[in-house]
């Protein structure tokens, strides 16, 4: 017996984009939005935040960070929560 499965399987989320990055806690992780100055990042990537530093998904974090919480906001539109 086979499965009918629907159409279409890709759920589509809407997700509010914050810029209170004084808000974040050590080792909360957020998904980062970056703006079209961005010289690192030109997709949405996952990052890190440790004692006022971003650390990205695909960095090599003994290189040190990515970002730090006086440049975020610089070159990115904001964040979401990661899922």
């Amino acid at each position: 017996m086979s499965e009918t499965k629907p159409e279409s399987q890709n759920i589509a989320l809407e997700l509010e984009i914050k810029n209170d990055f004084n808000s974040l806690t050590d080792g909360q992780q957020v998904i980062l939005v970056p703006n079209q100055d961005n010289p690192i990042h030109h997709e949405p990537v996952i990052a890190t935040y440790t004692g006022g530093y971003f650390y990205c998904e695909g960095s090599d974090p003994t290189n040190g960070p990515d970002y730090y919480l006086g440049d975020v906001a610089r070159f990115n539109t904001g964040f979401t929560l990661s899922l």
